[in-house]
């Protein structure tokens, strides 16, 4: 089964979670082995990609793994953390941010995730990203840390992928 890319302790925390709560409603951004992994997990998600070659390449990957489960994957090139709007306050279990606009995206998907639901930041080292922090500084949060290594073994540098639950 395909994994999403993001650290060990992510993936674990989450397969927890999911076997915990089955079904959850999950709203991705940017898609990749998450969307595939997630597919075969839940009958509840929305996936916005932003880049067309990709979009065309997860779609095809999704409609040939017949154990996929039906993905609301949707193309939308620019803006796209504006698709909050179409949906009702406390609607998600989980968001998981790892694609462009992150800052935009965790602040539009604060109104739509549920209570004790989860918000989750991949790449979350950038600098750039620590605004997310101060407007969830009230929620519970986790950070975790993992050097990765390719498939060729080499290893790259630091990445966090870290959660907040929404209280």
């Amino acid at each position: 089964m395909e994994k999403p890319w993001l650290n060990n302790d992510a993936i674990k925390f989450l397969s927890k979670y999911i076997l915990e709560n089955p079904n959850p409603k999950i709203l991705e951004f940017g898609s990749g082995g998450s969307t595939i992994w997630f597919s075969k997990i839940t009958l509840s998600l929305t996936t916005i990609e932003h880049d067309k070659e990709w979009f065309n390449h997860i779609n095809k990957n999704l409609y040939e793994n017949k154990s996929c489960n039906p993905v609301d994957i949707r193309l939308i090139e620019q803006d796209y953390y504006k698709v909050c709007q179409d949906f009702p306050d406390n609607f998600f279990d989980i968001i998981l941010i790892d694609g462009i606009n992150r800052v935009n995206c965790a602040q539009a998907s604060i109104r739509i995730l549920k209570p004790g639901g989860i918000l989750m930041l991949d790449n979350a080292e950038r600098p750039w990203y620590h605004k997310i922090y101060s407007m969830l500084n009230n929620w519970k949060f986790y950070k975790t840390s993992q050097i990765r290594s390719d498939l060729s073994g080499k290893t790259s540098k630091l990445r966090e992928t870290n959660w907040w639950i929404k209280p």
